[in-house]
């Protein structure tokens, strides 16, 4: 089952499904430099443009916003 809202994951686990979490991730890249679940913290340097300021995490777009 994929869930893509809140809603549908409220209503599956409330059906007992269960899930397994990914609650925080380091931010340093692998040495060998494959992608790892690194990608998904808000400090993976990923530069993004968003109203013409550049921010290079997503940590610091949430800070400035």
């Amino acid at each position: 089952m994929t869930v893509l809202s809140r809603e549908a994951l409220m209503t599956a686990l409330r059906e007992g499904r269960e899930f397994e979490f990914l609650p925080f991730y380091g931010h340093t890249p692998r040495a060998d430099g494959k992608l790892s679940d690194a990608c998904f913290s808000q400090w993976w340097r990923g530069e993004f443009v968003v109203a013409g300021v550049r921010y290079f995490t997503a940590e610091r777009a949430r800070d400035a916003l």
